[in-house]
């Protein structure tokens, strides 16, 4: 069984070599907007042929993705390929592009020269259904870029890729399911590394810690024009 959010790029929620044929009910944990079932080895003689094959979430279709998203990423330490810590980089550790502060970042370090091959990981504690990410860069961003997700922090599925990576904030809305999230970049878009200072993962599950309210917007009590007509 594999689900995709385009009908063209599969991923795999379920397989077996050993299917018994009459009803088989599969709990299987995947997000996406097609479903296919993929026969490899036939029974018989024959071809492969269903009565049914029923879907269900569990949500029955009440909830639209992102209705009930919460911030997944905040307050976690990450991971990283490398971080800068100098006088122009002070502690710009994984940890930074986490916390929801607007004046903290991480940054990837120049130590032996910075390089295309880049990335920061975040362990969401627990499986997440992930629907959004939102990439705070410095003006050092990446041109070319992967969205990847994993079970086990080892093998990782690609839900989102780009070569034409616009730096500033990027929203990107993405499918996939999976306790790690890793932004992995092939393309420096200059010639220092790559820095951000948001690195934002939305959806459900995982094991979010309640984010702090951002600031509201100021408020102007004071007279900053006035005209008098007799």
């Amino acid at each position: 069984l594999g689900v995709s959010a385009d009908g063209t790029d599969w991923t795999t929620i379920h397989s077996t070599t050993t299917g018994s044929g009459g009803v088989e009910t599969l709990t299987v944990s995947g997000t996406g907007r097609y479903i296919r079932m993929h026969g490899t080895e036939r029974a018989t003689a024959w071809g492969y042929s269903l009565h049914e094959f029923q879907v269900y979430s569990t949500t029955d279709g009440g909830t639209a993705p992102g209705d009930d998203d919460v911030l997944l990423s905040y307050g976690k330490a990450g991971s990283a390929s490398t971080s800068q810590h100098d006088g122009t980089c002070w502690e710009c550790s994984p940890d930074k592009a986490f916390d929801r502060d607007p004046a903290s970042r991480w940054a990837t370090s120049p130590e032996g020269g910075w390089t295309d091959q880049g990335w920061i990981a975040v362990d969401l504690g627990a499986r997440a259904e992930i629907h959004r990410v939102v990439l705070q860069w410095d003006p050092a961003h990446a041109r070319a870029y992967r969205i990847e997700v994993s079970d086990n922090g080892t093998d990782w599925t690609t839900i989102h890729s780009t070569t034409t990576g616009t730096g500033f904030k990027e929203t990107l809305d993405v499918s996939g399911a999976g306790r790690h999230e890793r932004l992995y970049a092939t393309q420096r878009s200059g010639a220092y590394g790559y820095s951000l200072w948001e690195f934002q993962v939305w959806g459900t599950g995982g094991a979010p810690n309640p984010a702090p309210p951002l600031p509201a917007d100021p408020m102007y009590d004071r007279l900053v024009f006035s005209d008098e007509f007799n």
